[in-house]
């Protein structure tokens, strides 16, 4: 699959197109993804996240 196109980008946009790259651009494993590397209940996307 082709990579979005990155130039501009802000260095966390930069990082979660990669993990989005990673997972082949399908969201619910990147949120998953993402979710486990963030501290705190839940993972980032929780509503009840710290």
């Amino acid at each position: 699959m082709d990579r979005l196109p990155t130039k501009g980008l802000s260095p966390l946009a930069r990082r979660v197109d990669d993990v989005l790259a990673r997972y082949g651009y399908e969201i619910g494993p990147a949120i998953e993804a993402i979710d486990d590397a963030v501290t705190g209940y839940g993972g980032l996307f929780d509503p009840g996240t710290s």
